[in-house]
């Protein structure tokens, strides 16, 4: 289907796409799971308006002349409303969806095209070791003043206190005007990954408010912007206008430059705790849009057929989480003995085969992308059984690590009964059932395991402050970045989405016989660094082979299973597009549809 995006500068061909990607880009392009591509691209076919990318109207109204009274209502499943704040650098309690409508995106990722679209960043430039970036032109913060360069200056220093991924790559920054900021890469780096990087940012630090954090760390994590003491000023087509236990309300911000193809007035989240109360909304029609819940086929079967249906690959899915002091899961064999007790396509089969996929090799690679990177040496690497529980091979591990006992007895070791109480989140009703099926194996095989579901913040504290032995987290930092390994791997490594609390030794050297390149030293977190640097094909492939054997050996996470996402929209009351429109792959349709004007109130 042909894109409505041509209206925007410097968008990267598909040609220049799979040059930057190589055979990666061709299998991003293809979709998870047979379901379309990644957070991807425009579509045809919308009743409503499309606004444009870098340009269009703005005023106190956005050039709209008819603004309809009425409210969109999607849910919040991460916590109480009254609880979530928007410091997107902070580790806890952070209203993530809202932030999507109170932030605007660099650019936007069409996979379906093979482009990187301007958004936020109107257009931008890479030569050599300099990136220059040009401030989309008509954008304002919800407080009147220009989001310009100093803006940005600022933030770039907030992702590097929270040891973005950018900091791996970015040397340094600079003005070049109101409206331009210039970064110089530390080296040759590696375009895909810094397009990729660049994508996902958001306009969401006004220097006025961020810049009393600069060099404080500890004080931008736990800075808690709730709209209180400190106005949210945002910089999206929506604005914070409050909150309570039961729900968070955004109004429309007319200055926005988009705000002219948004016929509405208010967006509402509902706090629903849990996939079933979101069902109930959807069936009920309480709900208008769900931003991602799961839904497994009996269910989807019974909503009304007003209900729309999106599937964004997600690049993204249940993974098991080891916390490496334990005196138990911090032992590698430990670790692999629980690869081989878990039966990844018996978790796939219980927790959704509609929109699951259980990982052929559990090596920090999402499915789609294994036998790119992979595929001619994958004999080398542990598959630890992906249709099975190969419990023989579990024991002798448990065994060379100390433990007595048998399969289907108990496993001990110095006279203590090994056993775990394995944090799940609350509400996920496709992670508990996941979660379930976890324990039932792994106490089949003889380690006394118990579910302990846990609401959205404690599950997250608990990660953050290492206060577990082993529980569910998602094992890839999710969307179209995904696809490239580098994201997936430091992300595994280096946990900073909570703060490390998995302590895991990514700083030293490991020494792995076996492999593809045979015997390997390497430091892990060394090594993804350089792979952020490094252009030369040869030397990503060889970069890669090697990390991805490193994570099958030792296990930072278990990469369990990949996805495809369940996104909902409704129609009875909403112009929205068809359900087979390349623009509901992008994420979020809920949140990026209004900005294209392809969301409206009929």
């Amino acid at each position: 289907m042909a894109s409505d995006n041509s209206d925007y500068r410097d968008v990267i061909s598909r040609r220049r796409f799979v040059e930057l990607t190589g055979v990666s880009g061709a299998a991003a392009l293809a979709g998870c799971g047979g379901g379309g591509g990644t957070d991807t691209p425009e579509d045809g076919g919308s009743d409503g308006g499309d606004g444009t990318g870098d340009g269009g109207t703005s005023g106190g109204d956005g050039g709209s002349t008819d603004v309809k009274d009425v409210t969109l209502v999607g849910a919040t499943n991460n916590g109480v409303p009254s609880d979530l704040h928007f410091n997107t650098y902070a580790t806890q309690n952070v209203g993530t969806y809202m932030t999507y409508d109170l932030f605007d995106q660099y650019m936007k990722y069409d996979a379906a095209n093979g482009e990187f679209i301007p958004y936020a960043i109107s257009d931008y430039t890479i030569d050599g070791t300099t990136v220059t970036l040009n401030i989309r032109e008509d954008l304002v913060w919800h407080n009147g003043d220009d989001v310009t360069s100093e803006d940005l200056l600022t933030q770039f220093e907030m992702l590097t206190l929270v040891n973005d991924p950018v900091s791996d790559f970015v040397d340094s920054w600079k003005a070049d005007g109101d409206k331009t900021v210039v970064l110089e890469l530390a080296g040759d780096t590696n375009e895909t990954i810094l397009l990729h990087q660049l994508a996902q940012l958001r306009i969401d630090a006004k220097s006025e408010i961020f810049s009393q954090f600069e060099g404080d760390a500890e004080g931008l994590q736990g800075f808690q912007w709730h709209g209180k003491d400190q106005k949210v000023i945002g910089s999206g087509p929506w604005q914070f206008d409050n909150k309570d236990n039961q729900q968070a309300t955004l109004t429309r911000f007319g200055d926005h430059p988009d705000a002219s193809g948004i016929n509405f007035n208010e967006y509402q989240y509902l706090y629903r705790d849990g996939n079933e109360q979101g069902h109930q909304g959807l069936l009920g029609g309480e709900l208008d849009v769900h931003i991602s819940l799961f839904a497994p086929p009996p269910v989807v079967d019974n909503f009304p057929d007003h209900v729309v249906e999106a599937n964004p690959p997600a690049k993204w899915g249940y993974g098991i989480c080891f916390n490496h002091d334990d005196p138990h899961f911090g032992q590698r064999k430990v670790r692999q003995a629980v690869a081989h007790i878990v039966n990844r396509e018996d978790i796939v089969k219980n927790a959704g085969p509609r929109t699951k996929v259980a990982t052929s090799v559990p090596c920090g690679i999402t499915p789609d992308d294994i036998d790119r990177w992979i595929g001619d040496s994958k004999d080398s690497f542990e598959s630890y059984g992906v249709a099975s529980s190969q419990n023989k091979k579990a024991a002798k591990l448990m065994r060379e690590a100390g433990y007595e006992g048998e399969v289907g007895g108990s496993w001990s070791k110095d006279g203590k009964k090994l056993s775990v109480d394995f944090i799940s989140p609350a509400g996920w009703t496709d992670w508990t059932t996941a979660t379930e099926s976890v324990v039932d194996q792994l106490s089949s095989f003889g380690i006394e395991a118990t579910v302990n579901t846990l609401p959205g913040s404690d599950w997250t504290n608990a990660f953050v402050n290492g206060n577990f032995s082993m529980g569910a987290r998602p094992w890839t930092p999710g969307g179209p970045r995904s696809s490239f390994p580098y994201f997936v791997l430091r992300h595994q490594l280096l946990a900073t989405a909570f703060d490390g609390g998995h302590n895991y030794p990514a700083d030293k050297e490991f020494t792995l016989s076996g492999g593809p390149n045979g015997e390997v030293t390497l430091n892990p977190k060394s090594a993804v660094q350089k792979l952020a640097t490094t252009t030369d094909e040869k030397e990503v492939q060889s970069l890669i082979s090697n990390l991805a054997y490193h994570n099958n050996q030792e296990l930072p996470f278990l990469s369990v299973v990949g996805k495809l996402e369940q996104s909902w929209l409704t129609n009875d009351d909403w112009k929205v597009p068809s359900e087979d429109a390349d623009i509901l792959q992008i994420k979020w349709p809920a949140n990026w549809l209004p900005r294209r004007g392809k969301l409206q109130a009929k």
